[in-house]
């Protein structure tokens, strides 16, 4: 390709394009001066390779952090970035890494970012960033759950997205339980796809549900959960309260109790055993309700009167007895 000026000065611009982008160019200036030809060369050069691994991290509302590396000799980088395909913005830099400002939130950035030594590569790296708060996690699950503790997994939102934190918020089937938060920190951009999280010191047979939040400095995700349960390998820890007994008629009493504390039943509990005894017999009974009739009670005879719960590990303590006399007017006696 060759360019012919006309006029005579000291000092004259050459603009080049070269033709394909990406290959160095021999630029030749020839100057002829009384029929004589004067020449000089020289070579524009262009990177042989691209920017690599550029990785982009949200700063604040309104600015985000692009670095990379590269394998190749450069002078420099040229970065464009866009938005909805509409707003084009071109910046340069000599370092690997730049700050852009002014951005949108809740929109999506193609970033691509170019190197140069005369000339520019004749392709850039692009990355996407979603300049919004992280897509929700996918594909919860357990693995290892004990007595005491559960694995939580769950897979990592798509690469467009900036994460800083999680949020785990497990909350117990007892009512007379808190829900726990835990925050966790996190590097942004980690190489795996998939994260998990070890809840310990939780309460043996309990359900618990479970959620997962991400989280940047934009605000967190949607949440996602997954309800569980952890092992029962006891038996309830405590006994059934407020044992108490009416009469229905002259031969029929009703026995009565409130649950165990749930957080002391070490899993769901699925029936009582109820002893009754005085000075010449014993009767064990069971039941699968929080009350049992009694048939054919001794009138006034003293009976003492236990009850304790059962899991699928086994029974529980007995509570301390009750001691009634059978009769008109019956007396609990202690």
């Amino acid at each position: 390709m060759y360019t012919s000026i006309d006029v005579l000065t000291y000092n004259n611009t050459l603009l080049v394009y070269p033709d394909p982008l990406g290959v160095s160019v021999n630029v030749t200036c020839i100057a002829m001066i009384e029929g004589v030809n004067y020449s000089q060369s020289v070579i524009l050069h262009a990177p042989i390779g691209l920017p690599n691994n550029v990785r982009r991290f949200i700063l604040n509302a309104i600015s985000i952090k692009v670095n990379w590396t590269t394998s190749s000799e450069t002078n420099g980088y040229v970065i464009e970035y866009t938005t909805g395909g509409v707003t084009r913005n071109v910046v340069s830099t000599c370092d690997d890494k730049i700050i852009l400002t002014d951005l949108s939130p809740m929109s999506t950035y193609t970033i691509s970012v170019y190197s140069y030594i005369d000339l520019p590569s004749v392709n850039g790296t692009v990355a996407v960033l979603r300049f919004d708060v992280p897509s929700p996690v996918t594909s919860l699950s357990v693995s290892n759950v004990s007595t005491t503790g559960i694995t939580v997994n769950w897979t990592i939102p798509s690469s467009d997205n900036y994460i800083t934190y999680y949020t785990i918020s497990y909350t117990p089937s007892c009512p007379q339980l808190s829900s726990v938060n835990k925050t966790v920190s996190v590097a942004p951009h980690q190489s795996t796809t998939t994260y998990s999280y070890t809840l310990i010191g939780l309460y043996s047979g309990m359900n618990y549900t479970i959620t997962v939040r991400a989280g940047n400095v934009l605000g967190g995700s949607e949440s996602n959960t997954i309800i569980l349960k952890t092992k029962a390998i006891n038996f309830p820890s405590s006994w059934p309260s407020s044992i108490y007994i009416l009469p229905v008629n002259s031969t029929t009493n009703n026995l009565t109790w409130n649950e165990v504390n749930c957080f002391q039943r070490n899993g769901l509990i699925t029936g009582y055993t109820v002893i009754i005894s005085n000075s010449s017999i014993t009767y064990n009974l069971t039941s699968t309700e929080r009350y049992i009739i009694l048939n054919d009670l001794v009138f006034g005879t003293e009976y003492n009167i236990s009850v304790a719960a059962v899991n699928s590990v086994g029974r529980g303590p007995l509570s301390d007895p009750i001691v009634v006399k059978i009769g008109v007017g019956m007396q609990l006696l202690y």
